[in-house]
């Protein structure tokens, strides 16, 4: 259970920062330091909240299974669950706080939505290894 929630807490980092950055060139918006750290730390928050309350692994696992997908593919589908969620969740949470709920929303919303999806993915599968090599070694250093 530790391991789990360590790896969602640096997972969920790396993924919201990619998306962060993503967002802002998409966008047009520009980077400036101070709301870029404070965009990705409110992506990281939301990206928390939606893995740790929706049992989106299991959901994806259940799926899977229904597929009759082998490991490897089911790993490829398990986490393109979890992305699909999790970025439909943390970029309607980032655009409604920065834009509103208004007409706006939906047009800035939709046409963030597939370039976020296509870098959470590849975040997802870039990151998960190193995030698994973090996690091995500071549960590790726990137990000692």
């Amino acid at each position: 259970m530790k391991q789990r929630i360590i790896f969602e807490i640096i997972q969920d980092f790396f993924v919201s920062t990619v998306l962060t950055l993503v967002a802002a060139l998409v966008s047009g918006a520009g980077i400036s330091f101070v709301p870029f750290v404070l965009d990705v730390l409110f992506a990281w928050l939301v990206n928390l909240i939606i893995g740790f309350a929706v049992p989106e692994k299991r959901i994806g696992e259940f799926l899977a299974q229904k597929l009759k997908l082998n490991k490897t593919l089911s790993f490829l589908f398990v986490l393109l669950v979890i992305v699909v969620i999790n970025v439909v969740g943390i970029s309607a949470c980032v655009v409604l706080k920065n834009v509103g709920f208004n007409p706006m929303f939906f047009q800035i919303w939709g046409s963030l939505l597939p370039w976020l999806l296509l870098a959470g993915y590849i975040a997802a599968l870039v990151f998960y290894p190193l995030t698994d090599l973090i996690t091995k070694a500071l549960t590790k250093s726990y137990k000692s």
